[in-house]
């Protein structure tokens, strides 16, 4: 936990769909055991998302996560998301924009727990209209239980604390 406002790990990059590539991993983020975390995901892209309606912000726990990346195509990967976000650009200034809100509740289980943040538009499946798609920008804001730190690094913060020490002492 923090003392005072804490910052979430920031993921960003760029990505742009297409008939062969209908869906992007946007990153990955670990909650501690008994905990809750949440996410916040924003797009935004220079011209609209024509395809508006397939366009999704899906949510794949670590246990579904082979199951995702074994099923042969998009729609057969959506029935592994526990958190199916639509996505509904609107037009800010010279760009369009989403914001996306996700709970990664972890509360029940004994063990962290890996999530999956993924982009899909299954539609690409079927329509060819990969020169219609908008190179997309994306930031992915996570928090575990209130602290940016992801449950698979708490570790490190004390191996830093004790290198520090130790240099000290040399």
């Amino acid at each position: 936990s923090c003392i005072g406002p804490c910052a979430a790990k920031v993921i960003s990059g760029d990505f742009k769909l297409s008939g062969l590539n209908t869906e992007y991993v946007l990153g990955s983020f670990a909650i501690s055991p008994h905990k809750l975390g949440h996410a916040t995901i924003k797009l935004t892209s220079p011209e609209p998302y024509q395809m508006n309606k397939d366009l999704f912000i899906r949510l794949i726990s670590d246990d579904k996560w082979p199951a995702f990346q074994k099923a042969p195509s998009c729609t057969e990967k959506v029935p592994q998301a526990i958190i199916s976000e639509k996505v509904n650009q609107e037009r800010k200034h010279t760009k369009y924009e989403a914001q996306i809100a996700m709970p990664l509740d972890n509360s029940k289980d004994a063990r962290s727990r890996y999530f999956y943040f993924v982009i899909t538009d299954c539609s690409l499946e079927f329509y060819m209209h990969d020169d219609a798609i908008p190179m997309v920008h994306y930031e992915l804001h996570t928090w575990n239980d209130g602290s940016h730190v992801s449950a698979d690094e708490t570790h490190l913060k004390m191996m830093h604390t004790i290198t520090l020490l130790l240099s000290g002492i040399l």
